[in-house]
């Protein structure tokens, strides 16, 4: 029963900073949206925008895939990265299929707008601190128990 509890702790916590990365990704694409809108106009921005979308999405259906289950199952857990990364990359193929059919130019700033939410996800905890980035707090799982 505790060690219940302490994974939905754990699997929560987890699940929280999984949407705070999403977060900072989302003001990434905001302030490359800014620049590309004061260096290009609003069209540009816009696909660029549409790029974006298309990681953000990704993303946001990842997390969710990620953090259906509550387990200690090593091999669930793993089973669900590999499976919700799968479901990610088929997901940004299939939008990006689909803005290369819909939009019949910029397609050079769609891939910056995609490129640009990505790296804003990647390089989200390297601008946070040490100490949030802690997924797992030593002194709950104790009080738990």
């Amino acid at each position: 029963m505790a060690e219940s509890t302490v994974m939905k702790q754990i699997s929560r916590r987890q699940k929280n900073h999984a949407y705070y990365l999403l977060k900072l990704q989302a003001k990434a694409v905001i302030l490359l949206f800014i620049v590309l809108f004061a260096l290009f106009g609003l069209h540009i921005s816009i696909v660029a925008l549409s790029g974006a979308a298309i990681s953000l999405i990704a993303n946001l259906i990842c997390i969710q895939w990620m953090f259906g289950v509550h387990s200690l199952d090593a091999k669930m857990i793993l089973g669900r990265f590999y499976l919700a990364e799968v479901i990610k990359m088929m997901l940004t193929t299939m939008m990006f299929l689909c803005m290369f059919i819909f939009l019949t130019e910029h397609h050079f700033f769609l891939i910056i707008g995609y490129c640009g939410a990505q790296i804003g996800f990647w390089a989200a905890p390297i601008v946070t601190r040490a100490k949030s980035l802690r997924i797992i707090h030593h002194d709950d799982v104790e009080q738990t128990l």
